[in-house]
């Protein structure tokens, strides 16, 4: 038979874990001026990244935290009958770190290895994902009169969290603002 205690830990705990899961679900990313483009012969995909709720973002800095914002980049050729083929995948990550004696923030891109830093956090994203540019290959990739779907999936996560705990609590999001996927669907 169940103890009491056990039934009452069960309720705390999945109340808990409802609690967490709402408060992270509000936190959104907005996507900004998705465009794809031919720039010199080569693929270019330029966007903007803006985080509605920077408060929480800096709460979890302050507190000693880390934060990586990762971009995986997905142009797939649409093919009727069999699986859709992969032309390009990328992946790019931004660390963000508070450093608490001189009260500035920094973001590292992980691509450029370029840091950048200022006292407002909200300040140091606009200001380095007002556009993000990547070069996705040549164009000559791209087949005419083909159709094709562009996916961008942008998510926050802690990147400092052990894979052993990870592992372990498997029924746990990392994701400190939940990951959003956006397709953008085209014909060359």
């Amino acid at each position: 038979m169940l103890s009491c205690e056990y039934i009452a830990g069960c309720i705390l705990g999945l109340a808990l874990v409802l609690l967490w899961t709402v408060s992270a679900g509000a936190q959104q990313l907005a996507l900004e001026g998705l465009v794809l483009d031919n720039v010199g012969e080569r693929i270019q995909l330029r966007f903007g990244v803006q985080a509605k709720d920077v408060d929480a973002l800096e709460q979890i800095l302050e507190k000693g935290g880390q934060l990586q914002m990762q971009c995986d980049i997905r142009l797939r050729r649409r093919r009727g009958w069999w699986p859709d083929s992969t032309v390009v995948e990328k992946r790019r990550r931004y660390h963000l770190k508070t450093h608490p004696l001189t009260q500035t923030y920094r973001l590292i891109n992980q691509h450029t290895n370029s840091t950048a830093r200022d006292d407002s956090l909200q300040d140091l994203m606009h200001r380095q994902w007002k556009e993000i540019i990547l070069d996705l290959g040549a164009w000559k990739m791209l087949d005419a009169g083909a159709d094709y779907i562009l996916e961008l999936t942008l998510q926050f996560t802690r990147p400092n969290v052990p894979q052993w705990l990870k592992t372990t609590l498997f029924f746990w999001s990392w994701d400190v603002v939940t990951s959003q996927t956006f397709r953008m669907h085209f014909t060359y």
